[in-house]
């Protein structure tokens, strides 16, 4: 079996198969944080509006789902059983 490489993933790719399990942990507390911030803001707006409510919740929610995507897509592939833990546990942890 080979090592991976360290290499940055190749523009335009969305996958990952270098995250570690850290860094998969890292990842869920950044995407759980940067949601409540969306959601604080929008609840916060005083007069809501399309632009201040709906295109921030949607951009939020088309960001998370490739995020979600790269993370949770990890359990099934990876040769690593920490990042295939790590990975199960981000799908928990963000459902």
């Amino acid at each position: 079996m080979t090592a991976v490489s360290s290499r940055p993933p190749a523009k335009g790719t969305v996958l990952n198969f270098a995250l570690s399990a850290d860094d998969i942990r890292v990842s869920v507390d950044k995407i759980i944080a940067e949601a409540k911030a969306t959601f604080d803001a929008v609840a916060a707006q005083p007069k809501p509006t399309f632009e201040n409510v709906i295109v921030p919740l949607a951009t939020r929610e088309n960001k998370r789902g490739a995020e979600y995507s790269v993370i949770t897509f990890l359990q099934n592939v990876s040769t690593d059983k920490s990042v295939r833990d790590a990975s199960t546990e981000a799908e928990e942890k963000l459902e």
